[in-house]
């Protein structure tokens, strides 16, 4: 994001908000010295985010309403409603929102960080073997170097595994090289279109 006018100690308004700019935008934003790495945290009052779901994603702004119109609650705890929710836009804050509104003000922060956005993040952060994995309580490596086993379901054993994820769940296993952790989403989108076989 691209930072403008100060708006009171340490906050400043926001000039435009670019998510994933390409290379020669981001070049350029870093040149110009008054840019700022997005860190995926974002503060608002709930009336003035509608507000703005309301002018940029009006589809989202309804099937929220309706999800919350129907919604149920279990001992305290909301449940919107899944239905409603069925034909919502799948759009991120940043898109739906953020690279539209006027109303964004930034607070700028000196701080190391990492949004543990995939599980090479998760791998990178994570206390390794003498071999260099990443094993929870419930998996193995056995003659493998370099890999990420994590599992909340059935237990896992990887024998000669190189630069391997290794993620499971009670209803699902996903393993593919630690390089493909972006592609998670392919894998989400596929799982998806499979319940409904």
């Amino acid at each position: 994001m691209s930072a403008g006018e100060p708006l009171s100690e340490g906050v400043l308004a926001v000039d435009a908000f670019v998510e994933k700019p390409s290379k020669d935008i981001a070049a350029g934003l870093v040149q110009s010295g008054s840019a700022f790495w997005n860190s995926g945290m974002f503060l608002f009052r709930a009336d003035a985010f509608l507000t703005e779901l309301d002018r940029y994603a009006p589809e989202i702004a309804l099937a929220s309403r309706a999800a919350m119109d129907l919604a149920r609650s279990d001992d305290g705890r909301i449940a919107p409603d899944e239905s409603a929710l069925a034909d919502c836009p799948s759009t991120s804050i940043d898109y739906a929102v953020m690279e539209h509104s006027d109303r964004i003000a930034v607070v700028p922060l000196d701080l190391d960080w990492s949004d543990v956005g995939s599980w090479a993040a998760v791998y990178e952060l994570e206390p390794k073997d003498a071999d260099g994995n990443v094993v929870d309580s419930r998996s193995s490596a056995i003659d493998s170097a370099g890999c990420l086993l994590k599992s909340t379901g059935p237990q896992i054993v990887v024998i000669g595994g190189q630069q391997l994820m290794v993620i499971a769940t009670a209803d699902h296993v996903l393993v593919a090289p630690i390089s493909d952790a972006q592609r998670v989403r392919e894998a989400a989108e596929l799982a998806k279109a499979r319940s409904g076989d």
